[in-house]
């Protein structure tokens, strides 16, 4: 129908934007980088922290999103060799919030809150705080502090991945993986994907010579 292939488009058109801008700000320089990752820890500790809230527990959504994207960017610092590990003893102050805040609020399951806003920041923060020093892996002599490449690569076969498993899944996908988790996933789907995300990482390793 003509709602459904519009809604194709639209969300067609929003990956490949999504695509263009994260492509651009990972290859372009470190600060595209940092602004556009920043925003993304935060995005998704929100969408994290809702997800939550549709349950019992009520986290912390405002200081979980303050305190994952802080430890984003000191990790940046850190990366990008413009501050030392100590500067880390930030956080302490900042996790002992989220049990002081909790002391105040006078919501009911309080551990429970407290679990949830902390487990967002481990979740989702820590990884994409990793991602810093991926982007400044020394891709030559040189030691350049932006090389790129290998996070680059990281999402070429992720994408490649989902691609694959989707088209592989749709076409031949007889026998479901995990209907509980994911009733659309197949085994065809999902060993299609892996085929092809090891081939594209093979040529990626001819290409970003770091991955040989």
């Amino acid at each position: 129908s003509n709602s459904k292939m519009n809604e194709l488009i639209k969300r067609s058109l929003t990956g490949i934007v999504f695509l263009v801008v994260l492509i651009g700000s990972i290859l372009w320089r470190s600060s595209a980088f940092g602004i556009l990752f920043s925003i993304i820890t935060a995005i998704s500790l929100y969408e994290f922290y809702r997800m939550i809230e549709s349950s019992k527990a009520n986290p912390q959504k405002a200081l979980g999103i303050l305190v994952g994207t802080t430890l984003f960017g000191l990790n940046y610092l850190i990366a990008f060799k413009w501050a030392g590990l100590e500067i880390l003893l930030v956080m302490i102050p900042l996790l002992f919030l989220f049990f002081i805040n909790e002391l105040f609020s006078g919501k009911s399951n309080s551990f429970d809150n407290i679990a949830y806003s902390i487990l967002g920041i481990l979740y989702i923060a820590v990884p994409f705080s990793l991602v810093n020093y991926l982007i400044t892996f020394p891709m030559n002599a040189l030691k350049e502090l932006h090389s790129p490449l290998i996070l680059l690569g990281i999402f070429i076969i992720i994408w490649t991945n989902d691609s694959f498993a989707y088209v592989t899944g749709s076409l031949f996908g007889k026998h479901k993986l995990y209907p509980s988790i994911s009733p659309k996933k197949s085994w065809e789907g999902t060993i299609g994907g892996g085929f092809f995300a090891i081939a594209i990482s093979v040529l990626l390793s001819y290409q970003f010579k770091i991955l040989y």
